[in-house]
């Protein structure tokens, strides 16, 4: 990942006083560090010159690209302008105008005044019914609102903030610190300098400079991940159980306030807590929790069949070991065949057809319709060579195809409503060769042979999702679409190529070829695909399964048309072949 701030062998002096001694950092997009430190260790130093308030002595600062030191004047002006939103212990307010042209002024010199705009940033803070009023006539706190307004009227991608509830009693505090969760939670990159280390803890970071130095640079301590992963173990079982995690029901470890760590975890976009005090997983939060809950699970596993200890033992032990186990140890998914065997594999793709029982365990839906129709296969052997040419007669009931095999053989794929079909299966086998001879013709001489026959019902169904944890359905399991149009094979073709091509990518960068980024590649990829071909095939089905003569005179005409058009029957044949759009490399003959 491309860090935001780049900051590399920084130094600057005062004459002969070294403020900064070789500050070496990188702050990423998003991160909200807090900046800490004695008086004089050079915080404020930092700050200003990240904000382009002050000039390195030398080395590098590079924000969003730009390096600070090659800036002219003229630059630096329209860099605060454009990149930084600065909020500092005193507010700086001019006193003679109300809170609403103090926000102004920031657009005054970024571009345009927009008062409206400027009215919709101080509502954001809360102060709309404050727009008017003087500095003298606000609190402090109100006043850091309204400064935190004006540095957010710009919309810059990073904010400076010095000591921002240096002035502020406690209950202002926690208002103003709300904003700053609401900001990080927004995407904003903050620096903050504080000397408060519950303010610090909120951060994700907390640098501390000693006399220009860089003495410390801490991510969030292994204990706040424990109790984070506590929590979020507790609001998962809880909707496994079916009830509300509630905030009066959660319960930390070591007596920590559970009020101040939900704050924290919603700050990294793991909870939501709502008006009720009911709290909910983010998608961040559920990746997590799931991955936190299956270690647990693995560790009870591993503790009760090697030391065969009680439920109750295995429960506590594993609670200590769930957080040591590495992630890696678990990023498998175990099958188990029905022979038996076993095997773990980073990714399984699942393609066991139309009745799928790697979808039905994975719990992922079908949703779709049933036509009333079924297809009777068989393979026939006939006098004449079909030359590799498929055929497909059009009739009342469906579709009746017949395909090429090797040699003086074909694959008969013979639609009829769901009622004939049973009956024509059940006939005895000269009758049967009777009815099958009747929709066959005659050129390809007279049927030899005919295989065992069977029936299958027709219909749309499509999975709600092509994906769930380290699974990927590809063919039938995915969907199952009608075979008027013989799509079905090359839509399960497109789907393997496309999956082999996101897993090797994923490979040679290195990545798990069955997290859930890498498969949610592959559901983008074939899903729309497969919705636009159901839905041709179920459109087609419609204009051909029927008996009206005004859609007979209409498809008639439109098959006339493109057999006369050799481009547009080029399109139709490209189509089916799958050869227009975005293709696999490998159905374009192309190695990955």
């Amino acid at each position: 990942m491309t860090a935001q701030v780049k900051i590399d062998s920084l130094v600057k002096d005062y004459g002969a006083l070294r403020a900064l001694n070789g500050i070496s950092i990188n702050i990423q997009a998003g991160e909200w560090v807090a900046l800490m430190g004695p008086s004089g260790s050079g915080k404020t130093t930092l700050i200003n010159i990240l904000g382009g308030l002050d000039a390195l002595t030398s080395g590098h600062v590079v924000v969003d690209g730009v390096d600070l030191a090659n800036l002219s004047e003229n630059d630096l002006v329209r860099y605060r302008a454009e990149k930084v939103g600065f909020v500092f212990q005193q507010f700086h307010l001019v006193a003679y105008l109300n809170a609403l042209e103090n926000v102004m002024l920031a657009q005054y010199f970024h571009s345009v005044t927009d008062e409206a705009q400027a009215a919709e940033a101080l509502k954001r803070v809360g102060l709309d019914h404050r727009l008017t009023h003087f500095p003298s006539q606000l609190s402090g706190g109100e006043q850091q609102r309204v400064a935190i307004a004006r540095a957010l009227i710009n919309q810059p991608k990073m904010i400076l903030a010095d000591e921002p509830t240096g002035n502020l009693d406690e209950a202002n505090e926690e208002i103003v610190i709300g904003l700053f969760r609401e900001l990080h939670r927004a995407g904003h990159t903050i620096l903050m300098v504080t000397h408060d280390p519950g303010i610090a803890q909120q951060a994700d970071r907390r640098i501390e400079l000693a006399h220009g130095h860089l003495a410390i640079d801490q991510r969030v301590s292994m204990d706040d991940g424990i109790h984070f992963d506590h929590l979020l173990e507790q609001i998962w079982v809880c909707g496994e159980e079916g009830s509300r995690a509630d905030l009066e029901r959660i319960r930390t470890p070591n007596g920590v306030d559970p009020v101040r760590t939900l704050a924290r975890m919603e700050d990294l976009r793991l909870v939501q807590v709502q008006e009720d005090h009911e709290v909910k997983l983010t998608d961040r939060g559920r990746s997590r929790a799931r991955d936190v809950v299956r270690r647990h699970r693995l560790a009870e596993r591993l503790f009760k069949d090697t030391f065969r200890i009680d439920e109750h033992e295995a429960h506590t032990q594993a609670c200590k070991f769930e957080h040591i186990i590495s992630p890696e140890l678990d990023e498998r998914i175990a099958v188990e065949l029905a022979d038996g065997a076993s095997f773990n594999a980073r990714l399984l793709a699942a393609a066991d057809g139309a009745r799928s029982s790697i979808r039905e365990h994975a719990g992922i839906a079908v949703h779709g319709w049933d036509y009333g129709q079924s297809a009777i296969v068989t393979n026939v052997g006939h006098e004449r060579d079909h030359e590799g040419r498929a055929v497909e007669h059009f009739l009342p009931a469906g579709p009746f195809a017949i395909l090429p095999l090797k040699g003086r053989r074909s694959s008969i794929v013979w639609t009829e409503t769901t009622s004939e079909a049973d009956r024509i299966i059940a006939l005895p086998d000269d009758a049967f060769h009777s009815e099958l001879e009747r929709r066959f013709k005659l050129h390809l001489g007279e049927i030899t042979s005919v295989s065992a026959r069977r029936a299958h019902p027709l219909g749309f169904f499509v999975a709600r999702s092509f994906i769930a944890e380290r699974i990927a359905l590809v063919g039938d399991a995915a969907h199952l679409i009608h075979p008027i149009a013989g799509q079905g094979l090359n839509m399960g073709l497109r789907d393997i190529a496309a999956l082999a091509e996101v897993v090797v990518d994923a490979a040679r960068l290195g990545l798990d070829p069955g997290d859930a980024a890498t498969l949610e590649r592959y559901q983008r990829w074939r899903r729309f695909d497969t919705m636009a071909m159901g839905l041709a095939t179920d459109g087609l089905n419609r204009l051909f399964s029927n008996r009206s003569p005004v859609l007979r005179l209409v498809r008639d005409v439109g098959l006339g048309l493109v057999d006369r058009a050799p481009n547009l029957k080029r399109l139709f044949i490209r189509e089916a072949a799958g050869l227009v759009g975005d293709v696999p490399k490998l159905l374009r003959g192309k190695s990955l």
